[in-house]
């Protein structure tokens, strides 16, 4: 918000008197045009740190009178020093931006005063009060989108009122550490929601963001209520028979694919020009128009009326029965038959219910009851005894029987713990003579019990139901521990029928978990909770979210109450569950009050539980592949480092190990003792362990020349089939596998050793486990064996997870927090066919697919890692980099649109009207909809080009429609060539050859030596400025710019309008290496998303230089002193600083010690030596994203030159054609001619060794 202060003109006035500028001074400042602070910075020199008094009194007596008061003039020195220190905080919030990403800085009073009455003027006819303004929060947040150049959606319910407010409680301050380790503090992230449940607020909600969009200067308030008019319309519009109406949700779909699309289009152009159309009021009429958009408001048919459950009985009836059934009472007890119905007797020794209240004594079952119940039930009834016959016989055989009539709560509870085992049903019986009260999450306030600690603000404390039953509290807390033996909690509540909205447990601790356990048996009754890149959707009124389901029908589960949001589905039966939770602050509870919670049963959060600033947790993923599951541990509040040889587009810093060979594994084990990770994942390869290998390919597939995999190892032989040559290219991949396997064993034994939490994953087929086993029964020592033996096993399929088929895994793990991960296939889902299919040029076998873990199974797998470790999830991560760089620009496709199209047209069609020849079915269509042509009329219903494709007759698919040959030759014949086409030259080159062809040749030479004089003028006339600017850079860089005339090449660039001087600042400044690249207008946009950022990378930097600096490759020692000689030469130049001899002497010279070190290697091209910075391999390129498309002038340009000057010669009468002669400049050093920006210099240190191995580092300062 620096900018918009800067730039204030209300804000500037207002400073001016409150300083107490005279209003003849201030008329003077404006009237000279220093109307903002912005403009009096930079009145006197463009270094205003740097002011001379001299120049300061100059300009004064320039702009104000002589006899100018000397208390005026101390108060202009007032505002300029004012200015001058905005300004350069504006620059460093552009350049550094805060750690807090989550505050938004407000905009000046003054400022928000001033649009705020000039939106009165525009506005007309509405009544701008503290209810229909938004919120000051919701309009800041606006401006940082406009500054930042990135537009994000802002839901419906983030909208807020300013009333709203007004009325919020003072912000929570919490501790952070900034970027530089330092401890500050900072207001927590507001989550302050309004009510948009109905049309009517959803409608006033979208009012107020209209507003606050026209005061951030984003969007006019006329042109969003034009849509949101256009939306609202539809919501009214009466529908033909058969449809349903438009809903919300379609509204709010329709209005966040509007804004995703504008976002996509406006990336780093929501400023837009003074005096224009912003940009996105130009996206939102265009897209309000377009079919894309306007499809989600489109009325939808209505679904068939779903058919009645069948074990449903009459008197299940919400409205009373049969339709013969009046429900009025005066029947006299009579069926809708006309018959009489039998009443109901009471057995002895038992009490009727009303309203679930006792009229008398508790019902207790016994043998007598029991019998009596089942005597005297008739009809329906029958089931109801039967169920009471059988709880009775449960409990009888249990040791409960005729002891326990007429017991309270607390005496049951104390007969009940004396068993060894408890069951639900025990905990139910006790539940259901407690005392309930109203839940307040559910809107019809079924009952609930609750224990354990309470927290209200800072207020902590122990619930008055405790003390008042402890043993049923005590029972309660035994079987959760029967249940989950490590789970910690501090509170305990039974739910009854309790049906929670879409919530947070915002009073819960951050870093604990609620286990949730059933108490009965009921049907679907699943709990929905929020998580990155879930499989299952979640509609209300205030949006569409995307997570997971759990299965609490199916037995206990975890679940991350705290952080994510979660709601409860409809269930049918009887739903009774029991939540084991912590609440915050559960640590600073009394010393007496936890020992008192503690000898019930509770398990208490210790002291040192309580939030510290250590260092986070370090989390290990050997085998790492992509590392998808690091980087979900990262997002947990991990420090994430991969192992892996070959990492696949990895999603954090890995280090790079060849864990095959001894010097990889004594790295990683000395990575294992220096670091002592409290988690450690290993997934080894299972290549030459799949099953897969002993299925035969189909014949079909072996007709194109696929063999058939060979199978490598079998239940006799774990280790490999005897059959096969060590020496063959299986049996040298059979070696490698098997000495992988034994590094896992031993990693696994220093797990067992240092009591760290580990999981280990292969397919739950594999005949890896047969190798692990083998190995475990080959170790001499007892003790490994029996811990072997009780290890958790845990079985999944893939798909259950987010992933596309139903891969069986199996993991093993030293703790019992992965339980939750159980998941059999459940056959809800499509899945993708196993086999082998041509892609990418190339046969790929479905198993390599499945080889990387799907998003949603990371996030789940890394949640039971922070449970298991008792990690707290740190502050919120920025957006993943390259999520938020191809959702907001999208990827541009390297395939060139084909000359001539193969369809003449694509029409969506149900399947029923497919012809049958002259077409082909393309498959679904796409998203958005749309047909490139008319509406097709009726055709007939078959369609041989259909089969297969998994559609219902019904169904609508893409047809694409075949050209005849008529067609075919007419469209080829408008073609035009690709070389006229694709590479059409630049007007301005266009322009030079004009010029050389037709001028005078002496006039053409006169005209260029003009040219060079006039450059040789303004070189020396711009020579002190050069000095002064090649002075003030930092003398590494003096070396590295020495000669470059930057302020010439700047002047003589902006004189021929070129449309790329951001170049000059790299010049200036040097240039990044990491981070996002601005993408010049003059480029086209080409997004290489980076997967890392900076400070993942320096946050593992000692890590992989560890890991680097015990690794020695193998290479030429001529290679290598030839190589070693060349960087000596550069550090001569000045291009690098060095050579440093060890880590400390780097770590000096820098400043810290987070730098990364990166290999440097030699390629010899046609005699020469080329040195390669290896910086793919230190995953520098990792943090980069690059926006701009390079089109280079290669053979196509050149031949497309040629044919232009051929064009001009040949088309002029009378001229006779000559021989060309050109010319081709080429820079003898074309490279090291720019800087490294300061910053990023640590980022680069290199890495030789001399002819005895030693390391020797030296720091880059040239590109």
């Amino acid at each position: 918000m620096a900018g918009i202060a800067v730039d204030s003109e209300a804000w500037f006035l207002e400073r001016c008197q409150k300083v107490k500028l005279s209003e003849s001074t201030i008329r003077t400042l404006v009237d000279a045009g220093f109307k903002s602070f912005g403009t009096l910075a930079f009145a006197v020199s463009t270094t205003p740190t740097q002011l001379d008094e001299a120049d300061v009194k100059r300009w004064m007596g320039n702009i104000f009178p002589h006899d100018f008061p000397p208390d005026q003039s101390s108060k202009v020195r007032r505002l300029m020093f004012e200015a001058q220190n905005l300004s350069v905080a504006d620059m460093k919030a552009r350049v550094e931006p805060a750690a807090d990403t989550a505050a938004v800085r407000a905009m000046p009073n003054a400022e928000r005063l001033a649009r705020q009455e000039a939106l009165k003027k525009r506005v007309t006819g509405l009544i701008l009060s503290p209810e229909t303004l938004p919120a000051h929060s919701v309009v800041d947040t606006l401006v940082k989108q406009l500054e930042d150049g990135v537009l994000q959606y802002l839901p419906a319910y983030r909208i807020i009122s300013r009333a709203q407010e007004a009325q919020m409680l003072k912000k929570d301050q919490q501790v952070v550490v900034d970027g530089e380790g330092n401890l500050k503090m900072a207001s927590k992230a507001e989550s302050a929601t309004c009510d948009t449940h109905t049309d009517l607020a959803l409608r006033n909600a979208w009012t107020r963001r209209s507003l606050a969009y026209d005061l951030a200067g984003l969007c006019s308030f006329q042109v969003l209520e034009e849509w949101c008019h256009k939306c609202f319309l539809a919501l009214m519009r009466p529908v033909p028979s058969g449809y349903s109406k438009v809903t919300t949700h379609q509204l709010i779909a329709a209005d966040r694919h509007l804004f995703t699309l504008a976002s996509h289009a406006l990336l780093g152009k929501l400023a837009g020009e003074p005096g224009r159309e912003k940009p996105l009021e130009t996206q939102i009429k265009l897209l309000s128009e377009s079919q894309e958009v306007l499809q989600y408001l489109n009325a939808l048919p209505t679904p068939p009326p779903s058919a009645p459950w069948p074990g449903k009985r009459k008197w299940d009836d919400p409205k009373g029965g049969e339709k013969g059934d009046k429900g009025k009472g005066k029947g006299k007890g009579k069926s809708s038959k006309g018959e009489v119905r039998k009443e109901f007797t009471v057995p002895d020794g038992c009490v009727s219910r009303v309203n679930d209240k006792p009229e008398g004594a508790a019902f207790e079952l016994t043998p007598r009851t029991v019998a009596a119940v089942v005597s005297t039930s008739v009809g329906g009834l029958g089931v109801v005894a039967t169920t009471l016959a059988i709880c009775a016989q449960r409990g009888l055989d249990s040791g409960r029987g005729a002891n326990s009539v007429g017991l309270g709560p607390e005496a049951l509870a104390e007969q009940l713990l004396r068993k060894p085992t408890l069951e639900a049903f025990d905990v139910l019986r006790v539940f259901d003579l407690l005392p309930r009260n109203p839940s307040k999450r559910d809107a019809f306030h079924h009952r609930s019990f609750g224990c354990g600690a309470w927290v209200f603000g800072s207020q902590i404390g122990i619930r008055t139901d405790t003390k008042s039953f402890p043993k049923s509290s005590a029972l309660f807390c035994r079987y959760v521990h029967q249940v989950n033996p490590h789970h910690t909690f501090s509170s305990l509540v039974l739910l009854d029928d309790v049906q929670s909205p879409l919530h947070v447990d915002c009073n819960n601790d951050r870093s604990s978990w609620n286990l949730v356990i059933p108490l009965t048996r009921f049907r679907k009754g699943y709990i929905w909770e929020e998580c990155e890149g879930g499989a299952d959707r979640f509609e209300d009124a205030s949006g569409t979210f995307w997570g997971r389901l759990h299965d609490v029908s199916a037995g206990p589960v975890l679940l991350h109450a705290a952080v994510n949001r979660h709601a409860v589905l409809p269930w049918e039966g009887r739903r009774v569950v029991l939540i084991a939770f912590t609440p915050r602050d559960s640590p600073k509870l009394p010393l007496a009050d936890r020992d008192w919670l503690g000898d019930i049963g509770f398990r208490l959060p210790s002291s040192s539980a309580l939030p510290t600033l250590g260092p986070p947790k370090l989390f290990l993923e050997v085998f790492s592949g992509s590392a998808t599951l690091a980087r979900a541990a990262q997002r947990l509040g991990f420090t994430a480092v991969a192992v892996d040889n070959c990492p696949r587009r990895p999603q954090v810093p890995t280090v790079r190990l060849d864990l095959a060979s001894d010097m990889g594994r004594d790295a990683l084990f000395r990575l294992l003792h220096d670091k002592k990770p409290a988690a450690v994942h290993l997934g080894p390869p299972c290549g030459t362990s799949s099953r897969a290998r002993e299925r035969p390919l189909p014949a079909k597939l072996r007709a194109l020349g696929l063999r058939d995999p060979r199978p490598l190892r079998s239940a006799d032989f774990p280790l490999g089939l005897p059959h096969i040559d060590p020496a063959s290219p299986d049996g040298l991949r059979l070696a490698a596998a098997n000495r992988l396997y034994d590094l896992v064993f031993h990693v696994l034994l220093w797990c067992a050793e240092h009591d760290c939490v580990f999981t280990l994953e292969n397919p739950s087929n594999s005949w890896f486990w047969s190798v692990l086993a083998l190995k475990v029964r080959m170790h001499a020592s007892p003790k490994v064996r029996r811990w072997f033996s009780d290890l958790h096993e845990i079985i999944f399929d893939a798909c259950e997870h987010g992933g596309a088929r139903p891969k069986s895994t199996k993991l093993l793990s030293n703790r019992a927090a992965f339980g939750s991960l159980r998941a059999r296939c459940s056959g809800r889902h499509v899945h993708e066919p196993w086999g082998v299919s041509w892609r990418a040029g190339g046969w790929v076998w479905s198993t390599h697919l499945e080889a990387q873990y799907p998003v949603v199974l990371a996030a789940r797998w890394a949640a039971c890692f922070a449970s298991a470790c008792h990690v707290s999830p740190g502050p919120t991560e920025a957006p993943d980099p390259r999520l938020q760089s191809l959702s907001a620009v999208g990827r541009q496709t390297r395939k060139h649109k084909p000359l001539v199209s193969e369809y003449k047209f694509v029409r969506i069609m149900p399947r029923g009207q497919i012809p049958s020849s002259g077409c082909k079915v393309l498959g679904a269509p796409p998203v958005q909809g749309g047909d490139s042509g008319e509406v097709a009329e009726a055709l007939p219903e078959t369609s041989p080009d259909s089969e297969g494709l998994g559609l219902d007759r019904g169904e609508d698919c893409q047809v694409g429609f075949y050209r005849d040959p008529c067609e075919w030759f007419q469209a080829a014949k408008k073609v035009c060539h690709p070389l006229d086409s694709e590479n059409k030259l630049p007007k301005e080159l266009k322009a030079s050859l004009e010029a050389n062809m037709v001028a005078d040749r002496r006039a053409l030479f006169l005209r260029r030596k003009l040219a060079l004089m006039k450059a040789e003028i303004l070189s020396k006339k711009l020579e002190q400025d050069e000095s002064k600017l090649h002075s003030a850079m930092p003398s590494w860089m003096q070396t590295v710019m020495q000669g470059k005339r930057i302020l010439l090449l700047e002047s003589l660039l902006r004189q021929h309008n070129f449309d790329d001087m951001e170049a000059i600042e790299l010049l200036k400044s040097g240039v990044k290496l990491s981070g996002v690249s601005e993408c010049p207008a003059a480029f086209d946009v080409k997004v290489k998303p980076a997967t890392s950022t900076e400070a993942e990378l320096r946050q593992v930097a000692p890590l992989k230089r560890a890991a680097l600096l015990l690794e020695n490759r193998a290479s030429d020692p001529e290679l290598e002193r030839d190589l070693l000689k060349v960087t000596m030469d550069e550090a001569k130049a000045g291009w690098l600083q060095g050579p440093f001899s060890s880590e400390t002497e780097v770590s000096e010279h820098l400043g810290r010690t987070d730098w990364s070190l990166m290999r440097r290697f030699g390629v010899r091209q046609g005699g020469k030596l080329r040195p390669i910075d290896d910086a793919c391999d230190s995953d520098l390129n990792c943090t980069f994203t690059s926006t701009m498309k390079l089109k280079l002038q290669d053979g196509d340009f050149c031949i497309s030159l040629a044919m232009e000057i051929a064009k001009r010669v040949m088309g002029k009468p009378g001229v006779v054609p000559r021989e060309w002669s050109g010319r081709c400049l080429d820079l003898s050093g074309a490279y090291k001619q720019m800087a490294v920006c300061e910053q990023h210099r640590s980022l680069c240190v290199l890495l030789l060794r001399d002819a005895d191995g030693r390391p020797i580092f030296f720091i880059s300062s040239a590109l």
